[in-house]
């Protein structure tokens, strides 16, 4: 997760990180480095983490667990 101020750099730092895991897996086309963005103010944090329900002992997934979820699955982690 990268958050900061606008113009702070995340844009850059996001796409050395591509570069970077693309050079580690042996690949110069970063593009199939896959990223999520979203803004994580715009939601509550049971949202965008999940939430565990007294009541009925049961978890409910937030944003977050999704998308790894489904990176998992496709072999993106």
């Amino acid at each position: 997760m990268v958050v900061g101020e606008s113009t702070c750099g995340k844009s850059v730092i996001i796409e050395s990180l591509k570069l970077a895991m693309s050079k580690l897996h042996g690949t110069s086309n970063f593009s199939k480095v896959s990223t999520n963005k979203l803004n994580p103010k715009s939601i509550l944090s049971h949202q965008l983490y999940g939430l565990f329900d007294m009541d009925t002992k049961s978890w409910t997934d937030g944003i977050l667990p999704r998308i790894m979820r489904e990176l998992s699955a496709n072999g993106e982690i």
